[in-house]
């Protein structure tokens, strides 16, 4: 729990990084923390997952891909009604 707070900690630096680069400088460090611990949560997941009798890779896949999957859409979505309206 206490990492999820330090990722989602690192993804505001990076986000303020981007829009106050004066102010928040070196918050592109905020990136290496992310990939960081982001990597360990999902390693530990998938040590979790060969540990336990569900020993089931496709699930552990299928389930990161319809958490991930909407945000993506969204986050398009929103892209190309930005950009429709644009041109």
């Amino acid at each position: 729990m206490l990492l999820d707070v330090i990722v989602g900690l690192a993804i505001v630096l990076i986000i303020m990084y981007h829009f106050y680069p004066e102010i928040f400088l070196g918050g592109y460090s905020g990136v290496d923390v992310f990939f960081i611990l982001s990597g360990y949560l999902i390693t530990k997941a998938i040590m979790k997952i060969n540990n336990s009798d569900k020993h089931n890779i496709i699930e552990f896949y299928k389930s990161r891909f319809l958490r991930i999957f909407p945000g993506i859409l969204f986050i398009r979505s929103l892209r190309h009604q930005a950009f429709s309206r644009v041109r």
